[in-house]
């Protein structure tokens, strides 16, 4: 019988097949499962579970249909709870003021108050001058130029980090990432490629034949990292047939092959000889043996993005690190050499414990830039003080954030943080020429030697010199800076 996700309640016995996802908490019934947390936590990895187990939530289930008894509804549901944290009902908008706001708001009394000083010290001379200076004053003084200025800058900035693919969601952004002091990454399809790995051999040379055989007990596995070891053989296993197939969940594959007793798996599944040594791997291992012998492992890494190493060697002056990933500590040491001893790693990592550690560094006075890929991070983008989302297709759905960034523009980073600086002084810049205007047209119609109509003339095309310098002088920047 079928039912609407939203009608599951507890007790309720469900079935869920193969790459199918676990709509709530649940207890499993089945034997094993296999199930793929990397919806939930960015693992990516499968966890093996066998019966009794808990499973949240979020996570697919990989290889043959299994029987789950529900647990909690899916109001409930780890996930659910975790989309209802207060993270995802603050507005941060609304409680950033930009810079044009802070002084803008005090323009107009100022003109106000200046002008009416003028009316009253000539007043008593002469009542033409007096109300020739008042007007002129109140015509010459130009407001546009100062709120035309940051829109311009921030808004040409915005458009020119699109052309690099970093789309953001307000001018507001821009400003905060002055802010920074702490930057944040996940890692599995952050700084590493989605669905892409390196897979390399240790171990006896492999003959030909033996690389078919292996390639073709990898290939009757559903299990991603049999997947990926079979994409890695370039081998044609036509007329290779398989006696005595059998998956055993969290360990590996056996079969007979050509007459050939084969095992791919963990090292205790496949090692009989406990004696053998075997060099620490930082690395994804799949050991494989022929008739009982060990013939080696397979090391299977992340693939980690293009310029991951220049990006951090050009931030790591201005910024703290810390890496957050649901992945085990497999590949701790790759990291350490890649973001160094200073950083801060975290790994087993649930979306609610991603949150929870960037509340604590908020708490501790940090500004934090979050860096992450999918669902399992949505809490802690929204958390940070900015969240940047990065997709490999911008046509996906991607979580809320204050950013997206296609996963080529990564290596702009630094060139994004640094030019939100540029773009802040271009305003300030900006700024100070509309006050040297206003200082020195106030001063000059305060003398009552201004007139009404040259003062309407001066006021556009104060505006218009603001504008022009903004827009020039931030394109300009940006054909410096590479990113035109």
């Amino acid at each position: 019988m079928s039912i609407p996700v939203n009608e599951i309640k507890k007790g309720d016995e469900i079935r869920v097949r193969n790459q199918e996802i676990i709509p709530a908490d649940s207890m499993l019934k089945s034997a094993h499962a296999n199930i793929d947390y990397s919806f939930v936590t960015g693992e990516s990895n499968p966890v093996a579970k066998r019966l009794g187990d808990y499973i949240y939530a979020g996570g697919r289930q990989m290889g043959e249909s299994i029987s789950l008894e529900v647990v909690k509804p899916v109001s409930q549901s780890y996930l659910t709870q975790l989309w209802n944290n207060d993270a995802f009902t603050k507005d941060r908008d609304q409680s950033f003021e930009i810079l044009i706001n802070k002084i803008s708001k005090y323009f107009t009394v100022a003109v106000l108050l200046i002008g009416l000083g003028g009316f009253l010290y000539w007043v008593g001379q002469d009542l033409k001058t007096a109300l020739n200076a008042l007007t002129a004053v109140l015509i010459v003084a130009c407001p546009c130029a100062l709120t035309l200025s940051a829109p311009f800058t921030m808004g040409t900035t915005m458009r020119i980090f699109g052309k690099r693919n970093f789309f953001i969601k307000n001018v507001n952004v821009i400003e905060r990432l002055l802010h920074i002091t702490h930057i944040v990454f996940d890692k599995t399809g952050t700084i590493t490629y989605n669905h892409k790995s390196n897979v390399s051999y240790e171990g006896n040379l492999v003959a030909q034949q033996e690389k078919r055989s292996i390639k073709a007990l990898a290939m009757n596995s559903t299990h991603p990292l049999s997947r990926l070891l079979a994409e890695s053989i370039d081998e044609d296993i036509d007329n290779i047939s398989l006696e005595k197939f059998e998956e055993i969940t969290g360990e590996g594959l056996q079969a007979i092959v050509g007459g050939d007793a084969y095992k791919l798996g963990n090292r205790d599944f496949v090692t009989l000889d406990h004696s053998q040594t075997f060099a620490r791997a930082d690395a994804t291992q799949i050991f494989v043996s022929k008739n009982e012998q060990v013939l080696g492992r397979f090391k299977i890494e992340n693939k980690y993005r293009k310029g991951i190493d220049q990006i951090v060697a050009r931030l790591k002056a201005r910024f703290r690190f810390s890496i957050l990933t649901g992945d085990n500590k497999t590949e701790e040491q790759r990291l350490i050499g890649l973001f160094g001893l200073s950083t801060t790693y975290r790994f087993g990592q649930s979306p609610q414990l991603k949150l929870d550690y960037i509340w604590k560094l908020q708490n501790d006075k940090d500004k934090v830039l979050m860096i992450g890929d999918g669902l399992n991070d949505a809490g802690a983008l929204r958390q940070s003080d900015i969240g940047i989302s990065v997709t490999d297709d911008t046509s996906n759905f991607t979580p809320a954030s204050d950013a997206i960034m296609t996963s080529n523009s990564l290596q702009y980073l630094p060139d994004f943080l640094d030019f939100s600086r540029i773009a802040h002084r271009i305003v300030v810049a900006a700024f100070v020429i509309s006050f040297m205007y206003n200082i020195f047209g106030i001063t000059f119609a305060l003398t009552g030697n201004l007139t009404p109509l040259v003062a309407a003339i001066l006021m556009p095309l104060s505006s218009i010199s603001v504008v022009v310098f903004a827009t020039t002088v931030t394109n300009l920047m940006a054909k410096l800076k590479k990113l035109l």
